[in-house]
């Protein structure tokens, strides 16, 4: 006996219509942009020998690294107890080559009456020699704080060093006491009238 197997759809049921894409939108009109004639003159370019504008230079100054923009060591700098030293040190430089330190010893605590301030002024020169400040001391160098300091180099950080003692920019200040009080001045020379 055979059996007939059929495979497919059911001869009752017709097949679906193909499924069709929904009508596409025409594209808007493109209007070309003009073209100029090939006879229209180029924009100018300017001649090679033209340079570019330059930012403002900044001013060269001959620092402890040598000669670099915008660097100087002028200015307040302290360092904090160091090696034989064990106190703070406060530090400036001026652009009329004078100088000026303050050895903060035991400074009078602020609101008290004290013999002796605990600080020690000094004041001198200084001049630019093999990439160090070289410092002559006016006066005296003798006296509590001794000794004070004699030449300075610098590092790449840009810190100050003196006798393997690092300065860093700013001033040290005990507690209660000014900017004004601990900034380390050298005397001026007076003005005479002509």
């Amino acid at each position: 006996m055979w059996m007939m197997l059929w495979l497919g759809c059911d001869p009752a049921t017709p097949p679906a219509p193909a499924a069709t894409p929904p009508p596409v939108a025409p594209l808007p009109a493109v209007t070309p942009a003009p073209v100029p004639p090939a006879s229209a003159t180029p924009a100018p370019v300017p001649p090679a020998s033209a340079t570019p504008a330059q930012p403002p230079e900044t001013p060269k100054v001959n620092t402890l690294l040598g000669e670099a923009d915008g660097i100087t060591f002028l200015g307040n700098w302290t360092s904090p107890e160091c090696g034989g030293r064990k106190y703070p040190r406060n530090i400036r430089f001026e652009e009329d080559n004078t100088w000026a330190g303050i050895d903060l010893i035991t400074p009078c605590p602020v609101g008290t009456t004290c013999v002796w301030s605990g600080m020690v002024g000094y004041t001198g020169l200084w001049v630019m020699g093999d990439k160090k400040v070289l410092l002559q001391e006016m006066g005296s160098a003798g006296g509590p704080g001794s000794p004070h300091p004699t030449e300075f180099t610098a590092d790449r950080e840009g810190h100050l060093i003196e006798h393997g003692c690092l300065y860093t920019r700013g001033l040290h200040m005990p507690p209660g006491y000014t900017e004004e009080q601990v900034t380390p001045r050298a005397p001026k020379p007076p003005v005479v009238a002509p």
